[in-house]
């Protein structure tokens, strides 16, 4: 978003510029690369408003230092909202248009600045516009290099997708609260009632597997379901929640 702003100050700043300087050229080209150039000024300047508002919206992710697992989890729980709410806004809907404009606009651009080398032209209008076109491109390489280079490396078979779930990832003070056993040892092996399959996996539980019980009483293997509760908390089978499971098991106790 900052680097809109500043592309869009730049190229309004020298678009204006150039619009005075060559507004009396009587070049046969001329008037079509200064059509060009008026359209992209107003277009810019409309596009001011729409980046604040959106840029305005962005949830602050400031997160801090000290704070517990749980904390912080929920910290970044309510970014990922507030993220999915702004795209889901009339703002961002009015400011993707403003970017497909943009986009058709420069493809008209590419297509008038070709056709000028047939015909005369101002020079300084002919480089100001190119030099925009450039600076188009330019600025979307940063974008995706940027992105790259603040995502690309980032772990991410240990980091859990946080949302959009109801319910965040459980913390690891949570996982330690549920004991892992043997499935040969659990009560569910000792009825033999039924094949017990776990149902992330729909593998059959083995006598050996490890195994985790939710406080809803259903069981998964262990790997399974950590891997689960790290993207939400909420039970596979009956989106039970973990939390208030918990809660409740350390009430009955008390």
């Amino acid at each position: 978003m900052r680097a809109g702003f500043a592309h869009g100050v730049l190229a309004v700043g020298l678009m204006a510029g150039t619009l005075h300087q060559t507004w009396d050229s009587e070049a046969s080209c001329d008037r079509a690369l200064r059509g060009w150039l008026g359209f992209q000024v107003v277009l810019q300047v409309l596009q001011f408003p729409s980046r604040w508002c959106v840029y305005a919206r962005l949830p602050p992710c400031a997160l801090s230092g000290d704070l517990t697992e749980v904390q912080h989890r929920e910290e970044q729980q309510q970014i990922i909202d507030g993220l999915l709410s702004l795209v889901q806004s009339k703002q961002w809907t009015v400011n993707r248009l403003f970017g497909l404009m943009s986009l058709g606009w420069f493809l008209v651009g590419v297509w008038w600045t070709i056709r000028a080398h047939g015909c005369s032209y101002s020079p300084l209008l002919f480089n100001v516009c190119v030099s925009l076109l450039w600076l188009f491109c330019t600025r979307t390489v940063f974008v995706f290099v940027w992105f790259g280079f603040i995502f690309g490396n980032q772990p991410q078979a240990a980091m859990g997708y946080a949302g959009p779930f109801s319910k965040p990832g459980a913390s690891a003070e949570m996982l330690e609260k549920l004991s892992v056993t043997k499935f040969e040892d659990t009560d569910a092996a000792q009825k033999k009632e039924e094949e017990l399959q776990c149902s992330i996996c729909l593998c059959e539980f083995e006598g050996e597997d490890e195994v985790r019980r939710l406080p809803c009483k259903h069981y998964f293997h262990k790997t399974c379901i950590d891997g689960w509760l790290r993207i939400s908390r909420a039970c596979p089978m009956c989106n039970a929640d973990l939390a208030k499971g918990l809660a409740d098991t350390k009430d009955h106790q008390d």
